[in-house]
């Protein structure tokens, strides 16, 4: 079951009742989730705008609303100025389409040893190649839930911390640049340093699950407002610039995507998730995986082999919940599995989807029934010698009692 759980959680799908299930999850544990200090928060990043500082650009294809490559190139001569040598710049914008100011842009941000920027890619997980040649580049990771399964139910938004070819994300990119540690992946698993994480991640609701968003929304200035204070030289922005060690620069307006929680700004979320790095959440620890067996073991057991106090509320249940010969799995199984999405997230900081998991535990029940009554009906047909046929072939799928002779 926990390898099936695995692939579930693999898989870019939700169901009905998901985001529900993941807010309740998350408002019942965070009361118990440790408080430790991080090496890094959100008072060590400043978040640019570029929205209001666009311009438009035509080719063959159309227009098109870039960041102002001029505003830019400007920004980075800022940045280079009074920023530290080793503060990291998160550039969240796509390069792909030419302007006039590209190579004094390129020059700009080639100063910068730890640059980092983004790439898009198509459905087929190719590469637009950036027109500016500067810094690592990492590529898009938010999933589309549902498609094209079940649809109607697009609630649960994930980030795949790669993509197929398992080229990297800003987040990975900006642990790899702070720990100077080596990130590789093997399907859905990320080995970073001598652990393991899931490489899928849930956006979550407030920054590393401590900081609420409007404390840290007030940390978005401007790019206009930046280099207005350049001109004028007020210099309030000076000091600021010198102590941060991340500077994510993006669009703020445009770039928002639909999260479980709500909407959320690109740029905020690829901070967000280097701290959810930063937590270790989602690490495929010896100690989780050993909790993970026994919970799962405790629920087997108590499905197949139901004990002697739960038998009368037992046969009442499959009773009451008997549809075309399979049976509902019990509420307390519900209950039991859900307690272990609970207990993940509090002592291991893990996620698992407890829709998925209770969807798994029907599938395990109705499966180890129909197989048993297949069983027993197929010895029933080769006792009474009946002939394979439509209609007992009939019988054979979908009857719950005997093979009438």
């Amino acid at each position: 079951m926990l390898a099936l759980l695995y692939g579930w959680m693999s898989c870019p799908l939700s169901l009905i009742f998901e985001k529900e299930f993941a807010k309740l999850t998350a408002k019942i544990s965070n009361p118990f989730l440790s408080r430790q200090k991080l090496p890094y928060t959100v008072s060590d990043v400043m978040f640019i705008d570029v929205a209001q500082s666009l311009t438009q650009v035509q080719d063959k294809l159309g227009n098109y609303f870039i960041p102002n490559r001029a505003k830019l190139d400007t920004l980075f001569n800022i940045l280079y100025t009074y920023t530290d040598t080793g503060t990291i710049i998160i550039c969240d914008l796509y390069f792909d389409v030419p302007s006039d100011q590209d190579r004094a842009l390129e020059v700009s941000m080639s100063r910068f040893p730890n640059l980092l920027s983004k790439v898009k890619t198509n459905s087929l997980q190719e590469i637009t190649p950036n027109v500016i040649n500067a810094g690592k580049s990492g590529t898009y990771g938010f999933s589309n839930p549902g498609e094209p399964f079940l649809i109607f139910s697009n609630t649960l938004f994930k980030f795949n911390l790669t993509d197929k070819n398992c080229i990297k994300t800003l987040p990975l990119l900006i642990y790899e640049n702070i720990h100077h540690t080596g990130i590789s992946c093997m399907g859905n698993m990320l080995h970073i340093g001598n652990e393991w994480f899931l490489n899928t991640v849930l956006i979550n609701e407030a920054l590393g699950l401590r900081v609420n968003k409007a404390v840290y929304e007030d940390q978005v200035i401007p790019l206009q407002k930046i280099i207005n204070e350049e001109k004028t030289n007020i210099g309030s922005h000076r000091h600021a610039l010198s102590k941060k060690k991340f500077i994510i620069i993006g669009n703020f307006k445009d770039d928002v995507h639909k999260t479980t929680f709500g909407e959320k700004p690109g740029p905020l979320i690829i901070f967000d998730l280097f701290i959810s790095l930063q937590q270790k959440e989602n690490r495929i620890s010896i100690g989780w995986l050993l909790f993970a067996l026994l919970f799962l073991s405790i629920l087997i057991f108590k499905k197949f082999y139901h004990l002697a106090v739960l038998e009368n509320y037992h046969k009442w249940l499959d009773k009451k919940s008997n549809i075309f010969g399979f049976k509902q799995a019990p509420d307390l199984d519900w209950f039991i599995f859900y307690l272990f999405v609970i207990s993940s997230y509090i002592f291991f900081k893990v996620r698992i989807e407890p829709v998925a998991g209770i969807v798994l535990l029907y599938m395990l029940s109705w499966g180890r029934i129909y197989l048993r009554t297949r069983y027993k009906i197929l010895l029933q047909l080769h006792r009474v010698g009946k002939r394979i046929g439509a209609r007992t072939l009939f019988y054979y799928l979908f009857n719950k009692n005997s093979v009438k002779d």
